[in-house]
């Protein structure tokens, strides 16, 4: 086994009772690669489509480096970084905690509940996929721990592929210190190293179902 990078978190000039910092994360290759860096806030992935990219050759390899633009939360943002080589072996992570002026807000709970028991192509019907997506759905509106902002719902014809991701993109506006759970109950498929979840529109004949990433997910800055 390889060794992951080595990681680090550098702060910006903003300091650390900024709402808006600029972070780098500075990854070196130690005899692995640098095949992903990845940047966690309260325990959040955070989206890296805005982050600035760039590689500077070393003498020990290949040093990776992201710059992230971070919308502070009020109170302690607890950062954790972490590497992976090109064996997706990943680094411990490296932590570093901010202070952002003004009092936390209570966060909010958003979720989604998926369940397909009668699909388009009948030969896919299950018997238990609806009522377990319901169930779950009753026990998150009920949790008194977390007010609640979204419960969204769909079963069997309504969990179409257009449908899913419509309610996705809608869930990554919610803010940092909320919490989103998205529960799906139905077929799936795993192709390599990805994971796809079959939805209602799905034909038996067609090829390759769509793919549900982990990055669709993930919070924006």
């Amino acid at each position: 086994m390889r060794y992951p990078p080595g990681v680090r978190i550098v702060p910006g000039r903003d300091g650390e009772r900024a709402r808006q910092v600029k972070v780098e994360v500075v990854a070196d290759d130690r005899g692995g690669g640098v095949a992903e860096v990845r940047l966690y806030r309260n325990g959040k992935l955070m989206a890296d489509d805005g982050a600035q990219s760039r590689q500077e050759e070393t003498n020990g390899g290949v040093r990776l480096i992201k710059e992230y633009a971070i919308d502070l939360q009020a109170g302690p943002n607890v950062l954790a970084a972490t590497a992976l080589n090109t064996d997706k072996v990943e680094s411990a992570p490296q932590l570093l905690t901010l202070e952002a002026p003004g009092v936390p807000e209570a966060g909010r709970l958003h979720f989604l509940t998926v369940g397909i028991n009668a699909y388009r192509h009948t030969a896919l019907n299950l018997a238990y996929a609806r009522p377990d997506a319901v169930s779950v759905h009753a026990f998150l509106a009920g949790d008194t721990q977390w007010p609640v902002a979204d419960a969204i719902q769909k079963l069997d014809d309504a969990a179409t592929r257009a449908n899913i991701l419509d309610v996705l993109h809608q869930l990554r506006a919610a803010p940092a210190e909320d919490v989103v759970v998205v529960y799906m109950a139905g077929h799936g498929i795993s192709i390599g190293s990805e994971w796809y979840y079959i939805p209602h529109t799905r034909s038996k004949d067609r090829s390759p179902p769509p793919r549900w990433r982990r990055r669709r997910c993930r919070h924006r800055n």
